[in-house]
């Protein structure tokens, strides 16, 4: 009897043993060099290393264990502009293709992966035509073609709903997906926490481990310290003389105050500054102004928009880009991107543009 119970436990050893509960990604990436390569997740904006390696004639391989299936990276030696993002997940992960053509490359043995893949498929064609729409627009926009250009604007616009109505859907449709929290971070621009937090409210206990979803609740945690309602954050600023200006100096000074976040290098915060001047020019001496936080990492760049476009207004950067302090402080992960305060430094709206920013200043000083 003790040696039967005996073998059974060396059984039971043995099946443990021979099972793998982690994950094996064995990858062969033709034409990668030779050198360190490394396994990643993104995490609001932070890269945590999970697993590395040394590459050896494109030929890797990592193990570990995840908790939940989740969008993680390949860092090759050459860096993150060629990784290679994948679901992975507690099982047998095969990563194979060339370097020469980062879009045919293969992942099998991810559930999460195939589900991501044919989820894809289905708004891959509106991307396609999309891709054609932008080829066209920079065609008419080079040959100053007015008519063209806010022609092809509104069918761009009208194909973005359609592909963004689509990935709304799914994201609702599946609570218990573990794509969804990834779909759902590409197409969060421009929500405020309400609307961010009205899809990930849904999401089961699982899902909400996944590194898209711990991203998305830490901005939702962001985005509430800045909705409309809240004291702005105080920030203080260089301007181009390298000044430096305190925000809540500045709308201390104004009845209501644009903070207006934008760049030279962006060309729909270009489209849009003949509007905010439009607007300033109009409401300046009811008590209205601006302050433009510029996501410029070059001076003289930034000087040059400001002065052709004839920003008149206080204008402050710490030119360090997309890594901009007040940015990183509002929450702001595209642009053009604005918030409407009050001479307390309430916030008053968010992403005001066009008429819209016309008529809510028409309301408030009911001109």
């Amino acid at each position: 009897m003790k040696k039967l119970i005996y073998l059974f436990a060396l059984a039971v050893v043995a099946v443990s043993c021979s099972t793998n509960p982690g994950f094996l990604v064995d990858g062969n990436i033709k034409g990668w060099k030779d050198g360190p390569v490394t396994l990643k997740k993104r995490i609001d904006g932070n890269w945590i290393t999970v697993d590395s390696t040394q590459m050896k004639k494109g030929k890797f391989n990592f193990t570990g264990t995840v908790d939940v299936p989740g969008m993680y990276y390949v860092i090759p030696p050459s860096g993150r502009r060629d990784a290679i993002p994948f679901f992975l997940e507690n099982s047998n992960i095969t990563v194979t293709g060339s370097s020469d053509d980062p879009k045919d490359v293969v992942v099998k043995g991810s559930a999460a992966q195939d589900e991501f893949r044919d989820f894809y498929a289905r708004v891959d064609s509106i991307s396609d035509r999309m891709q054609s729409y932008y080829q066209r627009y920079a065609k008419a926009r080079s040959e100053n073609d007015t008519t063209a250009t806010a022609k092809i604007e509104k069918e761009l616009n009208d194909l973005y709903k359609i592909q963004t109505d689509i990935q709304k859907a799914f994201v609702l449709d599946n609570p218990n997906s573990f794509v969804a929290p990834y779909i759902l971070l590409q197409i969060q621009y421009g929500m405020d926490a309400s609307e961010l937090n009205s899809y990930v409210k849904n999401f089961s206990a699982d899902v909400l481990k996944t590194p898209s979803a711990q991203t998305l609740s830490m901005r939702i945690k962001k985005l509430e310290k800045v909705a409309v309602g809240q004291q702005a954050p105080d920030f203080t600023m260089n301007d181009a003389n390298g000044k430096p200006v305190k925000l809540s100096d500045v709308y201390k000074q104004h009845k209501y105050l644009l903070v207006d976040f934008w760049a030279s290098w962006c060309g729909p915060c270009r489209q849009e500054n003949p509007n905010v001047v439009s607007v300033w020019e109009k409401y300046h001496n009811d008590g209205f102004s601006v302050m433009g936080v510029s996501l410029d990492s070059k001076k003289d760049a930034w000087l040059k928009a400001v002065k052709d476009d004839n920003l008149t207004w206080t204008q402050v950067s710490d030119l360090q880009g997309w890594k901009n302090s007040a940015a990183a402080l509002y929450g702001v992960n595209s642009i053009p991107s604005n918030i409407l305060l009050d001479q307390t430094g309430k916030i008053i709206a968010h992403n005001l543009r066009g008429e819209d920013l016309r008529n809510e200043l028409s309301a408030l000083l009911k001109k």
